[in-house]
């Protein structure tokens, strides 16, 4: 087995910054997918909308 060395001061720093940087990337797509989701919701509600309205029109036609 092999061994390997303990990372250095600055390894460990970049390492860190990196784990910081990819958490925000984290948190940022975990807001975007909030606002998707939120988006898609009041995008199903206009569509019923739509559908209803549709629905009145044609029985009013028929």
């Amino acid at each position: 087995m092999t061994e390997t060395a303990d990372p250095s001061p600055s390894e460990l720093a970049e390492l860190r910054a990196e784990i910081a940087g990819l958490r925000a990337e984290i948190a940022r797509l975990d807001a975007d997918l909030d606002e998707s989701r939120r988006l898609n919701l009041r995008a199903a509600e206009l569509l019923d909308i739509v559908y209803e309205t549709l629905g009145r029109t044609q029985g009013l036609s028929e």
